[in-house]
């Protein structure tokens, strides 16, 4: 027996009458295992025999009782091979059927016989991605032991520990998320060590697990979590803040462009974990704009750190070219322009704004750049000036 899983797009389904009915009429069919129709996502999984029926045969019946059935060639497929806990030989056969029915999986084998432990599962990512599919599958009582090919490691400062217990709940908590490959937590340093997979993984869902516990988490420099953390060395946060504002004479300052902000929880998220990491002084974030101003200390950190700090945090950050001082730019798209009339109109209205620097207006590709000091205008100024949307990919 081969078995295989399938996905069919149905059209034409009006009532639960119309799901029933192609349950009921495709049981029937010598070689299938199993099948479940949505009529709500208008799909049919079916589970059957392809040494015995094809997928075509099955198709085609579904369309002689009046519904439009097709393969969906929309699907984005993706291969995994994973390591599966809590299935015995002879549950194989329901444990294909039960991983089947999580929504994106269009596939599952176990190719070696004998093994319930080494599977193939086939799904369309477009419909579920990696984690979320590990997620799923262990929520239906499966142990999800992936293959770890993209290994990261992250340093965390956590605030709130008191106890070994603190660092067993850490320790175990983070264990068992999918994609984690080793988590060292240090009570005495108030931090944790974590390797994990970054293709499955993202350090942002693993500080979302820890804060859930009641700590405080930050994201952590090298350089921050290997300095001495004994009584003797440690200061208050006054002290810190005192010592931060004594060094403005070696501050400098870096501009990120930062893509995949929708929300004002992501610009707090960047805000909080890079305004912890040493060396750095200072941080805003536009979620408009989608740009941030980071004033460091070069002793501490560097650009490309604090870049790899907002990566790491599920982002995707570039340094920008160096700017002038005090100087930001953003970059509009704006309709309904027509001719060179337009394009002078705009520029001159804009141009005479207390704030800003220059206007250059494209007719070509209707894209507007506009340099201006923040301190005296903001984008939500320019933009309301003008009327227009802000692209929020750069």
């Amino acid at each position: 027996m081969e078995e295989s899983t399938q996905h069919i797009g149905i059209n034409g389904m009006t009532c639960q009458s119309c799901v029933k009915n192609i349950e009921n009429t495709i049981t029937k069919l010598n070689g299938i295992r199993s099948i479940k129709v949505s009529l709500e996502d208008k799909l049919g999984i079916v589970i059957f025999d392809s040494n015995t029926i094809s997928i075509n045969n099955i198709v085609e019946r579904i369309n002689q009782m009046g519904f439009n059935a097709e393969l969906n060639q929309t699907i984005q497929n993706d291969n995994l091979d994973v390591e599966l806990g809590g299935i015995s030989d002879e549950n194989i056969p329901i444990s294909i059927e039960r991983i089947s029915l999580i929504n994106g999986v269009l596939n599952v084998k176990f190719p070696f016989k004998n093994d319930s432990t080494h599977a193939q599962i086939s799904y369309n990512k477009n419909q579920i991605d990696t984690y979320t599919l590990y997620q799923k599958i262990q929520s239906i009582g499966y142990k999800v032991n992936p293959k770890l090919e993209n290994i990261s490691q992250a340093y965390l400062r956590i605030q709130g520990m008191h106890c070994n217990s603190c660092v067993v709940n850490i320790t175990e908590t983070v264990e068992d998320l999918p994609g984690i490959h080793d988590i060292k937590v240090s009570l005495d340093d108030q931090s944790a060590t974590v390797l994990y997979d970054s293709n499955i993984i993202k350090l942002s869902i693993i500080i979302k697990e820890i804060e859930s516990l009641s700590f405080q988490v930050a994201v952590s420099t090298t350089n921050d979590r290997n300095k001495p953390q004994g009584d003797n060395n440690r200061q208050t946060s006054s002290e810190l803040t005192v010592r931060r504002r004594n060094v403005n004479n070696d501050i400098e300052t870096c501009f990120i462009n930062v893509t995949g902000m929708t929300c004002a929880s992501c610009v707090d998220l960047i805000h909080r974990n890079l305004s912890k990491v040493e060396g750095i002084h200072s941080v805003l974030v536009a979620l408009l704009s989608n740009k941030a101003e980071v004033k460091y200390n070069p002793e501490y950190i560097i650009p490309s750190q604090i870049a790899h700090l907002i990566n790491e945090l599920g982002f995707h950050a570039e340094i920008l070219d160096k700017m002038e001082h005090g100087v930001d730019i953003i970059d509009l798209n704006i309709a309904n322009m027509t001719c060179a009339s337009c394009l002078r109109k705009i520029e001159t209205s804009i141009g005479k704004l207390l704030g800003v620097h220059s206007a250059e207006v494209a007719l070509l590709t209707h894209r507007g750049r506009f340099k201006y000091d923040p301190s005296q205008i903001g984008p939500r100024d320019i933009i309301d000036r003008l009327n227009v949307r802000i692209i929020m990919s750069i």
